[in-house]
């Protein structure tokens, strides 16, 4: 039992060195996003007074539910000059009606049916999304495109704000993320603890060098791109053989050479992502098995994510309380003990949970509930690696999706006349 003992501290050990690894990691990264700042302390004159026509295309498909709190916040948006195009992907349900009403209201909307303007071959496209956007851009009258989903509740000043920012920083395509509440408990539990994976494998760096061409990144539901750059790359028919629409977009940006930003703490939009656990779970299995190939990210994202759950959440989880009752032998290395490693290490993984609930502005007490985070989290990145490793595809609204293969973005630039810009430019 005492051998027992022994190896199970030499683990718990490996554990706290994992969190301080962890902790350096988070720093490093965090210390990348200094242009939220300036995103975020720009005045409302940033913005030239000469504030180019946007249009705004809002993909809807079975979205009564979202469609409506969405329309709200656009309508009510602190832009001089913008329209909001719907695209209604034959919905069965009340979308068309939500539409027509809201574009009642106001002269800025205008509904689209799908069917009465496609014109590429859908069964060509393998993202359903990338299809229905590359048709509506063809519809947009403004000089610049902005792409958000029907879950999002864009914040009044997001859009002076991203347009401000490109104007300073003389950019042609800018994306960002939001604020991600979930109302379902376990469902909260779930993404608050897989983003610190998903945070640590986003190359920041790379992403926003704009010497960088192989590393992309965008978030489809604010992606904000020039008309005529978005055009000359082909647009979202240029992506019609990868099924994820943003990161094929993100990436395709950058091999072209395009000033491009993204910023993961942007916060200019609120959004739901999914409501409940069985939401939450599916579509992260969804972005783990598609995701991580556009990030480079192998079976060793994998191993590593998975280890440093056990070892830095549910390990010191039984060890704590086993080691205190006496079920395990106490051991100890000079003062430190097995109790008062495990329980430090539990300890400093709620505190770091608790700052990353902080950052992502959610309920900051739910940190105390870690382990049951990380089982949740560790279940979808094991179903997410069968999807992508063994299975080679995953289900997604009903639709069997393969695996993007990255390696052809350099062909489809190729197509497209090579980058558009020197290098270095």
């Amino acid at each position: 039992m005492i051998e027992l003992s022994w190896t199970l501290f030499a683990l718990q050990a490996s554990g706290a060195l994992a969190l301080i690894w962890l902790l350096g990691a988070l720093a490093r990264q965090a210390a990348t996003m200094t242009a939220e700042v300036e995103l975020q302390a720009l005045e409302r004159g940033a913005l030239a007074a000469d504030a180019p026509f946007v249009t705004i295309v809002v993909p809807a498909r079975n979205e009564e539910r979202n469609l409506a709190p969405c329309l709200e916040t656009l309508i009510a948006l602190d832009y001089p000059k913008f329209e909001i195009l719907v695209i209604d992907d034959e919905s069965s349900d009340a979308t068309p009606q939500v539409v027509a009403e809201f574009a009642a209201r106001d002269e800025r909307i205008r509904p689209v049916q799908l069917a009465t303007i496609a014109v590429d071959d859908r069964s060509e496209f393998r993202s359903g999304k990338s299809f229905v956007l590359a048709q509506a851009a063809r519809q947009a009258k403004g000089e610049w495109l902005l792409f958000v989903d029907a879950d999002t509740r864009q914040r009044p000043d997001s859009l002076w704000r991203a347009m401000g920012f490109c104007q300073a920083k003389g950019l042609e395509a800018f994306s960002s993320s939001g604020i991600y509440p979930n109302p379902s408990l376990l469902g909260d539990l779930l993404e608050s603890a897989i983003l610190i994976a998903v945070f640590l494998s986003v190359p920041l760096r790379q992403v926003n060098d704009p010497s960088d061409r192989h590393h992309g990144w965008a978030n489809g539901q604010f992606v904000m791109i020039r008309r005529d750059v978005y055009e000359s790359i082909g647009g979202h028919g240029a992506l019609r053989q990868w099924s994820f629409d943003d990161m094929s977009l993100g990436r395709l940006i950058k091999e072209h050479g395009i000033p491009f930003r993204f910023l993961p703490g942007g916060a200019l939009f609120d959004c739901i992502n999914y409501v409940g656990l069985r939401e939450a779970h599916d579509g992260w299995v969804r972005l783990v098995a598609g995701g991580t190939p556009w990030l480079g990210m192998g079976r060793s994202f994998f191993v590593a994510s998975l280890l440093g759950i056990f070892l830095a959440v549910l390990l010191p989880s039984v060890l704590l309380p086993l080691s205190l009752t006496g079920v395990l032998v106490d051991v100890a290395a000079g003062p430190v003990r097995l109790s008062y490693l495990s329980g430090g290490v539990l300890a400093l993984a709620i505190l770091i949970q608790a700052i990353n609930r902080g950052a992502m502005k959610v309920p900051i007490w739910r940190a105390i509930l870690l382990p049951l985070a990380a089982l949740l989290a560790g279940r979808a990145l094991w179903q997410g690696y069968r999807a992508r490793f063994s299975a080679g595809d995953f289900m997604w609204r009903g639709r069997k999706l393969e695996v993007d293969d990255v390696s052809k973005v350099s062909d489809v630039v190729a197509a497209h006349g090579g980058p558009l810009y020197p290098e270095g430019a």
